[in-house]
């Protein structure tokens, strides 16, 4: 499985209600994909640097969910057809290699230091 993170724009004068119904169906689509939702974000309000669809300003939701690559499609075509969202943007989270070495090589360093006393 893949880590991923969607930000989801919607309309503003989109309701809680029909908001709450597009997360829903988000949140089924990555559990029927056997995925896993890692963290839902309402972030709100927010003003536009320019104009979109003729809003100033959006609702915005950030998710971050894991799920196999086959199934992003499906998600991807599912936000794409909701007419309350005006924009998204879906990436895919990478970690870096260095980011890797990182954490090892701090964890061999408290392993060796912890062993230098003996």
């Amino acid at each position: 499985m893949h880590s991923y993170e969607v930000t989801l724009v919607f309309q503003p004068e989109s309701n809680e209600e029909a908001r709450k119904a597009t997360l829903e169906k988000l949140e089924s689509i990555i559990l029927d994909g056997k995925g896993r939702i890692e963290d839902l974000n309402q972030i709100g309000m927010r003003k536009f640097a320019y104009e979109i669809q003729k809003a100033k300003e959006g609702f915005f939701v950030l998710a971050r969910f894991q799920i196999e690559s086959s199934q992003i499609s499906r998600i991807r075509e599912f936000l794409n057809s909701d007419e309350g969202v005006v924009r998204t943007m879906l990436t895919k989270q990478r970690i870096s290699p260095r980011r890797k070495r990182d954490g090892q090589s701090e964890q061999g360093a408290v392993h060796r230091a912890s062993h230098q006393g003996t």
